[in-house]
C-alpha cells in the first residue's frame, strides 16, 4: 500500500502524468506531478486573404468570429495590433506588385524583396534546414487550395500562389491537388505498430488499474467535500483508462492511410471551378491531419486562397447566408466602399464579408478539433505537440496591412503559452516569427525587421 504522498506520484511512470487533487482531510501531505514533452514539435501556418471585417482603425476580431472559437476556448492565444508593413506601406506598386501580393511576400520573411530574383527565405524553410527538424517524408510542405490563374502587372503567377520561399529564385512549390499531396506523403507509405509504443500503453494501464484499486481505498478517509472532489477526478482518470484500453484494441497504428482523394481537377486548367473549393479544402485538412498524425511532414504553410482570393473563388453560394449571392470573397472584402456590384448597404456587405471569413473559421476549428481529438502512447494529444497558426496577411479591407491578428492554438510540445491575448503594440509580425523559431529551438536573432521577439508567447 502506497501512502498518500506517493498516491500523488504514483502515475508519473509509463509516461503517466496524473495527480490527485489537493484533499483537506490530507492537509499537509501534497506534491505535484508534471510532465515532458516528447520533443516532436510540429508546425502548421495557415493564412487567408482579403484581411478581416474590423472596421478601420480597430485591431480585435470581430465577435461574431470570437465566437466561432469557443469550442476551442482555452486552447488558443490572440496576438493582436500586429503589423505586416515589411512591405514598406505606400510603396506597394513601386514594381513590387499589387498590395495583395506585397502583404503575402512580407508576411512569413518579415523582409521586403526588392523585385523579382530577391525573394528572402521565408522562416518556415529556416526550421525545416534545420536538421533536428527533418527526418519526415517531407521536410516541409506547401498548400494553396486555390491558385490564382494568371499573372498580374508584371508579377509572376507564382509570386500569387507561393509564400514560402528558400531564398532568391527558389520558391517551396505550393500544391493545389488533393491527390498530388497524397502522392507525394503516402505513395507505398505502410504505418505499422509500435511495439514500444504497445509495451509503454500496456504498462500504462497496469498503473491505472493499480491506482485506481487504492483511490478506492482511499475514499473512506475522505470528508463529504473532498468525496466530491475525488469522483470528479475519477471521472477524468476512468475516461483515461478507457482511451488508453480503445487505442490498445484497435491498434497503435492510428495512422491508417485510406483511399486517394477522389477529387478531380484539371491539370491543364489555370485555376480550379470555384464549386469544387470546398471540397479541396475539406481534403486537404484531412491529407493534413493525417501527415502530421503519420509523421509525414512537420513544417506546413496552409494558404485558403491566393492574394485576392484566388481569382476563380469568385462565388460564395456554399456559405451559409450567403445562397444565390454571387458577389465574391474578394469585392465583399470591400464592404465599406462602392466596388463592382455591392449592395449599398455598408453594414448588409460587411456581414456578408463576416460569414465568409467565419466559414474559413469553422474549418480551422474543425482542424485543431482534430488534432486535439487523436491522443498517442503517452496520453498526449496531436494538437499538444503542434502549433497551429492562423491569420491573414492584410488587415481592414483597405488593403491596410496594420492592425492584424494572429490566433495561436496549440502548445507546441508544451514550447507555447494558451488562453492569453496579448497586445502586441504595432510590431511586426516577423517578431512574432523570433519567437515561434525560439520555441521549436532554432533562435535567429532577428528575421527581416523582427529584432525584438515577441516572447510573451513562449512558456
Amino acid at each position: 500500500m502506497i501512502n498518500e504522498l506517493q498516491r500523488r506520484r504514483f502515475l508519473k511512470g509509463a509516461g503517466v502524468c496524473l495527480a490527485l487533487p489537493l484533499f483537506e482531510s490530507l492537509a499537509g501531505r501534497n506534491a505535484q506531478a508534471g510532465g515532458e514533452p516528447d520533443g516532436t514539435q510540429r508546425l502548421v501556418v495557415i493564412g487567408h486573404p482579403n484581411g478581416t471585417p474590423q472596421p478601420a482603425g480597430e485591431m480585435e476580431m470581430a465577435p461574431g468570429l470570437r465566437e466561432r472559437l469557443a469550442p476551442m476556448e482555452g486552447r488558443y492565444s490572440v496576438v493582436q495590433n500586429l503589423d505586416n508593413s515589411a512591405i514598406k506601406y505606400g510603396q506597394i506598386n513601386t514594381g513590387v506588385g499589387t498590395p495583395h501580393s506585397g502583404c503575402f511576400h512580407g508576411f512569413l520573411s518579415g523582409e521586403m524583396h526588392e523585385g523579382i530574383g530577391n525573394e528572402r527565405m521565408t522562416f518556415d524553410q529556416r526550421l525545416a534546414a534545420d536538421p533536428r527538424h527533418q527526418g519526415a517524408r517531407a521536410s516541409s510542405l506547401s498548400i494553396n487550395c486555390n491558385k490564382r490563374p494568371s499573372a498580374q502587372l508584371g508579377v509572376p503567377q507564382q509570386w500569387f500562389n507561393t509564400w514560402a520561399w528558400q531564398g532568391p529564385g527558389q520558391p517551396v512549390g505550393a500544391h493545389h491537388d488533393p491527390r498530388a499531396v497524397f502522392d507525394l506523403l503516402f505513395a507505398g507509405f505502410e504505418p505499422e505498430d509500435d511495439p514500444a509504443a504497445r509495451a509503454l500503453l500496456e504498462q500504462k494501464r497496469l498503473y491505472l488499474d493499480a491506482v485506481l484499486d487504492q483511490i478506492h481505498d482511499l475514499q473512506p478517509k475522505l470528508n463529504s467535500t473532498d468525496q466530491v472532489r475525488l469522483d470528479q477526478y475519477l471521472t477524468g482518470v476512468e475516461e483515461l483508462d478507457r482511451k488508453t484500453a480503445s487505442i490498445l484494441d484497435g491498434g497503435l497504428a492510428q495512422c491508417t492511410v485510406g483511399e486517394r482523394p477522389e477529387i478531380e481537377l484539371n491539370p491543364d486548367a489555370v485555376a480550379p471551378p470555384a464549386s469544387l473549393y470546398p471540397e479541396v479544402v475539406d481534403a486537404m485538412f484531412g491529407l493534413l491531419t493525417l501527415a502530421l498524425q503519420c509523421d509525414a511532414t512537420r513544417l506546413v504553410t496552409f494558404a485558403f486562397a491566393s492574394p485576392a482570393g484566388g481569382g476563380s473563388v469568385t462565388g460564395m453560394n456554399f456559405v451559409p447566408g450567403l445562397e444565390g449571392i454571387e458577389s465574391g470573397w474578394h469585392p465583399l472584402s470591400h464592404w465599406s466602399a462602392p466596388y463592382g456590384n455591392l449592395s449599398n448597404d455598408t453594414e448588409l456587405n460587411r456581414r456578408d464579408f463576416e460569414r465568409i471569413i467565419g466559414w474559413h473559421y469553422d474549418k480551422v476549428v474543425g482542424f485543431v478539433q482534430s488534432l486535439d481529438s487523436l491522443v498517442d502512447a503517452q496520453g498526449r494529444s496531436l494538437l499538444d505537440d503542434t502549433l497551429v497558426s492562423f491569420g491573414s496577411w492584410m488587415g481592414s479591407a483597405v488593403h491596410d496591412p496594420r492592425k492584424l491578428y494572429n490566433i495561436l492554438f496549440g502548445t507546441g510540445g508544451g514550447a507555447f503559452a494558451e488562453g492569453l491575448t496579448i497586445n502586441a503594440n504595432e510590431r511586426n509580425i516577423a517578431d512574432l516569427w523570433v519567437s515561434v523559431m525560439k520555441g521549436f529551438g532554432n533562435d535567429p536573432g532577428t528575421l527581416g525587421i523582427g529584432q525584438t521577439g515577441m516572447d510573451e508567447i513562449l512558456i
